[in-house]
């Protein structure tokens, strides 16, 4: 007698850790936030192979990203095997279909978790999905394949729908920074733009996307930060999401590279708890500042934060390297004329002492703002930065 042999299928859901919803809160269903960590050696191997390799690299690199001026940092870690997966991944999500079936010999459910990851990472114009099941068929408990099915948030109307709005607004912010004559100019006006156009809500319906910070004007840090890498990466500047923990909870943020050098950007910390008015403490900063109140889980190839040339401070000429009365005066004449609040960054602690203790210690802030009978001020001690409030 032939026996027949059994296929069991089973189904499950992984709801992969892409939603955060910043730093008052954390909704991270699962913690597993490094994607492809275990790559990681292999990835950075790839990248220094020779030049020959390098070249038929080049020749597997999906068309949607070949002839772009912008990187993609999760897919410039793979090795030609990822890259197909992440190419197929891409298109499966890109297109809406329904799923793709992968060869259990060739991938495993991690490998799946890691490309995903990946893709989602670098696209932020795949605003309608955050999920996918896994559906493993295996035959005498061996698994034979695996079907990849994007759980996706919306229908097809809907995505169509919000393409074309995001295409209508991101086209006038973009044309808004058509006549700016650098990168720092136009990644400082996605900044401040975000912040003045969309409120923190914690509700917010598509908080962990782009259409939430876009066009409902109601996101979290998620949002903010995809919709910064979006904005970025259509001007041609190269950003990326990064994940971590911002004191003690989960948070987003984002890395990005103006004339070469890498930077720091936390839109979602840039609203004044004061007087709601554009925070650039989080701004354009170093590794060593970053550090202090965030921790960076995301596995990315990036580059060393080291310079300041391009911290905000330094550029609008509010970056104080001693301390000196009529330096702080002239910064809040500066400051006074388009803003209601005074804003400087000290050098080193010493300098943002000798400010404190001036300014508040002996009240030199009345004889800089004379017709003010009161001020309210606030002091970050880790950037050294001096806020006034009037």
């Amino acid at each position: 007698m032939i026996r027949k042999r059994k296929t069991i299928t089973i189904t499950s859901i992984l709801i992969i850790s892409l939603l955060l919803s910043g730093c008052k809160t954390t909704e991270i269903i699962n913690n597993k936030l490094d994607f492809y960590s275990s790559n990681r050696s292999q990835s950075s191997t790839t990248i220094q192979k020779s030049a020959e390799e390098l070249e038929q690299k080049e020749d597997s690199i999906p068309k949607y990203i070949q002839g772009k001026n912008i990187k993609y940092y999760a897919f410039e870690q793979l090795n030609e095997k990822q890259i197909s997966l992440y190419q197929d991944i891409y298109s499966v999500i890109e297109g809406q279909s329904e799923g793709m079936t992968f060869d259990a010999a060739e991938y495993s459910p991690d490998d799946i978790a890691d490309m995903f990851r990946a893709v989602m990472t670098d696209h932020p114009e795949l605003f309608y999905t955050t999920a996918y099941k896994l559906i493993k068929n295996y035959k005498n408990e061996e698994l034979i394949s695996m079907k990849f099915e994007p759980v996706y948030d919306m229908n097809q109307d809907i995505v169509k729908e919000y393409k074309q709005k995001l295409a209508t607004v991101g086209g006038n912010i973009l044309g808004t920074t058509q006549g700016m004559s650098n990168d720092y100019e136009k990644i400082k006006f996605f900044y401040t733009y975000l912040i003045n156009n969309a409120v923190y809500d914690i509700k917010a319906i598509n908080s962990q996307n782009i259409v939430s910070a876009l066009i409902d004007k109601e996101t979290v840090c998620q949002g903010y930060s995809k919709a910064f890498e979006y904005l970025c990466q259509k001007s041609g500047i190269n950003c990326t999401l990064v994940t971590g923990r911002a004191n003690g909870q989960a948070h987003s943020w984002n890395y990005v590279e103006c004339e070469g050098r890498g930077y720091w950007v936390d839109v979602t910390w840039g609203t004044s708890d004061y007087s709601g008015a554009v925070n650039f403490e989080n701004f354009m900063i170093t590794d060593d500042e970053i550090k202090k109140t965030h921790e960076i889980t995301s596995e990315l190839d990036l580059k060393d934060c080291n310079s300041n040339q391009y911290n905000y401070y330094i550029q609008e000429g509010l970056y104080l390297e001693e301390y000196d009365y009529d330096t702080v005066k002239s910064y809040a004449d500066q400051c006074m004329k388009n803003n209601d609040f005074i804003t400087f960054k000290c050098k080193n602690f010493e300098v943002f002492s000798n400010s404190y203790q001036d300014l508040f210690q002996n009240e030199k802030i009345f004889d800089i703002l004379p017709d003010i009978e009161n001020v309210e001020y606030s002091l970050n001690e880790d950037l050294y930065v001096i806020n006034v409030y009037v």
